[in-house]
């Protein structure tokens, strides 16, 4: 995973954040409005997105990320054409524990 940019973060507006907040379980609305509205104003929001959707792409990611849910980041994923990891998905296919 190393192949992938994570400059960005120096710069992030959750940085030092408990990470905790970004990574709502389903339904906790309360964080995930939270972790959305602090990314609104966070000024690396767009390479976040982008990481969240590479990172998406390899493997079976949850969390905020630029301000997207993985549902979110899914449907992103699917109008570019790309598709994400799952479990049961091929991307997965081969990794051992």
């Amino acid at each position: 995973m190393t192949d992938l940019d994570t400059s960005f973060m120096r710069k992030a507006a959750c940085r030092g954040m408990d990470p905790d907040l970004f990574m709502p379980l389903r339904g906790e609305m309360i964080k995930i409005r939270t972790a959305k509205a602090i990314c609104a104003e966070c000024p690396v929001r767009i390479p976040c997105a982008e990481y969240g959707m590479q990172l998406s792409n390899r493997f079976d990611t949850y969390g905020i990320f630029g301000g997207y849910t993985r549902s979110e980041r899914e449907t992103m994923m699917r109008q570019r054409g790309m598709t994400m990891a799952t479990w049961a998905g091929s991307n997965l296919v081969g990794l051992t524990a």
